[in-house]
Parts: structure tokens; C-alpha cells; sequence
């Protein structure tokens, strides 16, 4: 009996001293996650990606602005290829170039832009802005929008909007990205949706593998308590044995 548990104790510390090394890497890691910027630092493997289930929109929306290109990757915006911080949830309608900045709609909203992403105005439910928005125009000094009241444009100073006079210019139509600037995106793209602190999370607690992992992890909790326990069982048979081998 004192034999065969031995054998399992060694077997059973063996496993466990395995997802000890890395709980103990991962909890070290995570410990120090601001000096080692893993909340920022962005996963750029395809392989860890896919496990998340991160891929590639089917379909990505662009317009081209004057010289810059806005596209929309799933929920994401960028310009060119900076990504917008916090844009909206929903279908980009279009982008159009008006004094220098670049005017994005939505159909509950109108942002305006600097050529960097900075967000200037935006006109949503608290603004006198006519909604759904279903399309967007720009003359280069006033922004054009379609809507159930009609044709709307916005005023000189970009602040207000009156009813539209005279034609309005050609509709935002999107297009297909330039394959280069395509290639340059992507990665950038597939990196914000994933950072290194996730994944030291979920390699942690177990869930980078599903609900199979949580369960190792938690497996190898109860080993820790029986490797413990069984420690204490094998040290008090062998002190016992001592102490009758000394007693004779």
C-alpha cells in the first residue's frame, strides 16, 4: 500500500508540476501587466486569433476621400490605415470630404473627422439632425445628406442643417479597397481585437482551451489538495515506520 502510493504521489506531482510552471508564468505575467504593456500589445498570430474565432470580415465597405481611403472592418473604422478610437456600432454609409476634414454617417449619426481619426462634431438623436440618414454627399464646404424629410445640407459653419437647395453632388458609394492598403490593414485589424493580457487571462483560468481547459485547470486544483494530502500521508507512514524500526 505505502508502495503504490508513492508511485501515484510521484505521478500525480509530476502533472501538477507541470500546470504549476504555468499557472506560476501566467500569474507572474499577469501580476505585472502594466510594466510589461500587455493590455496594449496586440496578438498577431493567426493561430491564437483563430482560436478566438477572430478572422477577416467577408465584406469591407470603402470610400475614397480625396486622398485618403475610410473603410469599415466589421465594426471597426479606419482611416487609411489608422483605426478610429470608439466608433459607432452600425453599417457606415459613407464618408465625404468637406473644409478639410472627413464627415462619416451613419444611419442614426453624422461625425466629423480630422485626416488622423480625431472626432471634431457629431450630430446624433440630442441634435436637430433628421434620422434614419440614408446616404451622404460632400461639396468640399457643406455636407449633403439623404433623409425621410428630404434632402438635407449643412450650413456654412458645419453647425446646423436646413433643407438642401439646388442639386445635391453624387452620393458616397463604396467601393473596393486598395489591395495594398488591404494588406496593411489586416494584421491591424486582427491585433485590436485580441490583447496579450486575454490571453494570459485565459491561459490562466483554462478557458484558452474551452470548457476542456477550465476543467484541467480545475482538475489541477483537486491534485494540488491530494498531492498535499497524499504528502503528508506518505511523510507520517514512513515517520511511523521510523519510530517502531527505533523503538527496536
Amino acid at each position: 500500500m505505502n508502495r503504490r502510493l508513492r508511485v501515484w504521489h510521484r505521478w500525480m506531482g509530476l502533472f501538477v508540476a507541470l500546470l504549476a510552471l504555468e499557472l506560476a508564468t501566467t500569474g507572474i505575467m499577469l501580476n505585472h501587466t502594466d510594466d510589461l504593456h500587455l493590455g496594449r500589445q496586440a496578438v498577431q498570430s493567426r493561430a491564437l486569433l483563430s482560436l478566438y474565432g477572430i478572422r477577416l470580415p467577408e465584406q469591407i465597405p470603402a470610400f475614397p476621400v480625396g486622398s485618403h481611403w475610410v473603410s469599415q472592418w466589421g465594426q471597426q473604422i479606419f482611416i487609411d490605415h489608422k483605426a478610429v478610437p470608439n466608433p459607432p456600432d452600425g453599417r457606415l454609409l459613407g464618408a465625404a470630404a468637406v473644409q478639410g476634414l472627413i464627415a462619416l454617417a451613419w444611419p442614426d449619426r453624422v461625425w466629423l473627422l480630422t485626416d488622423t481619426g480625431q472626432l471634431a462634431m457629431s450630430w446624433d438623436a440630442s441634435t436637430d439632425l433628421s434620422r434614419p440618414v440614408a446616404a451622404i454627399a460632400g461639396d468640399g464646404e457643406r455636407i449633403w445628406l439623404r433623409t425621410p424629410a428630404g434632402v438635407m445640407q449643412s450650413d456654412a459653419g458645419l453647425v446646423g442643417w436646413q433643407a438642401a437647395a439646388g442639386e445635391s453632388p453624387g452620393w458616397a458609394v463604396a467601393v473596393s479597397l486598395p489591395a495594398s492598403l488591404k494588406e496593411a490593414i489586416e494584421p491591424q485589424y486582427l491585433g485590436l481585437s485580441l490583447s496579450w493580457e486575454r490571453v494570459m487571462l485565459d491561459l490562466h483560468s483554462g478557458r484558452l482551451f474551452g470548457s476542456a481547459g477550465v476543467w484541467v485547470v480545475d482538475v489541477a486544483g483537486l491534485l494540488f489538495g491530494l498531492l498535499a494530502i497524499s504528502g503528508m500521508w506518505v511523510w507520517w507512514l514512513g515517520w511511523r515506520a521510523r519510530r517502531r524500526h527505533g523503538r527496536r
